[in-house]
């Protein structure tokens, strides 16, 4: 028996029908798969902020004096941080999100608030914060107080101190120092210098604010202190201070031909020395030493007086306030010399010797210095060649010890022993008397001897004992 065909059922529909249902179902199932990975990725924000130092309150004690202190930072997002005091310094003030703990670097300067303090670093990332709590104490009696600042400069009361202070100073960096009270150096049997390490690149201004270093000892060794003095190559100023009964020498045995001088062996460009004072031995047989300063490269010296031996031994240029002008503008005003300076050639009262690249200003300067030397020497300056271009200029200045020439050879003068290219001198007077007991040519009062194919000598109301100018070449 055949059934009813037109009840047959329609399978293309329902095929079409299931199909739909399926497509429907598998995208509910990627939207649900969707989800649950997008829950999966979803991470908790984490912020850790951490100290080795920390105490178990919480806080980061760290001592009174200008310290570096370590911390660790683990965040998960990307991070910012900032300081609510001026005297913390967080050097990276933000980051990238990371897996693995970061390494932070903090400065806290010197508290010299007199009590006690408290500082905060605050972190955040997108949603968390973390606090950092900073304790300081004060500083220790024995430590260097400051932060090496011009508002905060260290502050040096002790020997130690002073011997110690070179260690904050950064390569590349400028810092200040100040003395808080006379210091007796007597302690320290070879000051090492404050710069002196190569390149000598730490700019110091070091203010001594009317006090006294006293009994201040370098000495150039076989493996130590390469520029005997206090600074060693001063870049920067020093003003104010008066360095007594100091002794600067180098060993015989180094080898080594550096510059010598009480405050400095060396001054690079545009170094200020004003109201400075110094006393005692600068002994070398080294070439360039000087009372204040073995060699300059620029400088301004003012106000300053020097009661000082000096010698450069068997080598040139030897000076009571420089041993040598090297280059750059030199300019001196109101500033003395007492004592006594010995040196082979280029030895001068006030200055040893001066070379071409140099441009001397020097004004109401006075050397009262017994020189002793073998040629170039000058109760006032020993030797000075100076470009056409720009001629030494010595002003209303006086020489007034007597100069003596050990040897044969020439050029002595009571004021200058030589001078080579342009020089002009303004009312200076050579009283002091010149001696030798053998039969040197080139011997005179004001110069000794001239050569002037690079410029002219001109000498205005200048007075001396004897002669004016001893010998003139090519010219007067």
């Amino acid at each position: 028996m055949m059934g009813n065909l037109d009840n047959k059922p329609d399978c293309p529909s329902l095929i079409e029908d299931c199909t739909m249902k399926v497509k429907r179902l598998l995208i509910v199932i990627c939207a649900l798969v969707a989800l649950a990975c997008d829950k999966q990725d979803e991470v908790e924000p984490i912020l850790i902020v951490r100290a080795s130092t920390m105490s178990l309150d919480g806080v980061l004690d760290v001592p009174g004096v200008k310290n570096k202190v370590p911390i660790q930072l683990y965040s998960n997002q990307n991070w910012t941080s900032e300081s609510d005091v001026e005297w913390i310094d967080v050097h990276t003030r933000e980051g990238q999100a990371s897996k693995r703990y970061q390494d932070l670097e903090v400065t806290v300067l010197s508290n010299d608030s007199g009590k006690e303090r408290v500082g905060k670093i605050i972190f955040r990332n997108s949603s968390l914060e973390e606090t950092l709590t900073i304790r300081q104490g004060l500083p220790d009696a024995s430590a260097v107080w400051g932060s090496g600042t011009e508002s905060s400069p260290y502050l040096i009361r002790t020997a130690e101190n002073l011997n110690e202070v070179r260690k904050l100073l950064e390569p590349g960096s400028t810092s200040y120092i100040c003395l808080a009270n006379d210091i007796d150096m007597s302690s320290v049997k070879n000051f090492v210098p404050l710069n002196d390490t190569s390149p000598y690149n730490k700019e110091i201004h070091f203010d001594g604010r009317g006090f006294t270093i006293s009994n201040l000892t370098s000495i150039q060794e076989i493996k130590h202190t390469v520029n005997p003095s206090l600074f060693g190559v001063l870049k920067g100023s020093c003003t104010n201070l008066t360095v007594k009964d100091a002794t600067i020498k180098d060993d015989a045995g180094s080898g080594r031909l550096t510059p010598a001088g009480i405050i400095a062996a060396s001054a690079s460009t545009s170094v200020i020395l004003n109201n400075v004072h110094v006393s005692g031995v600068v002994k070398t047989d080294s070439p360039c030493a000087g009372g204040l300063v073995g060699v300059v490269c620029g400088a301004t010296i003012e106000n300053c007086t020097a009661d000082v031996n000096v010698s450069s031994g068997s080598r040139d240029n030897a000076g009571g306030l420089v041993g040598q002008v090297k280059s750059g503008q030199f300019i001196v005003r109101n500033s003395s010399v007492t004592g006594q300076i010995y040196g082979d050639a280029n030895v001068g009262g006030l200055i040893g010797g001066s070379l071409k690249d140099a441009s001397l200003d020097i004004q109401d300067c006075h050397s009262t210095v017994t020189v002793k030397g073998h040629s170039s020497i000058g109760g006032f300056a020993g030797y000075l060649d100076n470009d056409e271009s720009r001629p030494a200029k010595i002003t209303n200045s006086s020489a007034s010890g007597d100069v003596y020439i050990m040897s044969d050879r020439s050029d002595m003068s009571a004021f200058v022993g030589m001078v080579k290219g342009g020089c002009e001198f303004i009312d200076c007077y050579a009283s002091g008397k010149a001696f030798s007991n053998r039969n040197n040519d080139n011997f005179g009062g004001i110069i000794a001897r001239t050569i002037t194919e690079n410029g002219t000598i001109y000498l205005k109301n200048c007075h001396c004992k004897r002669g004016g100018v001893g010998s003139v070449t090519n010219g007067g």
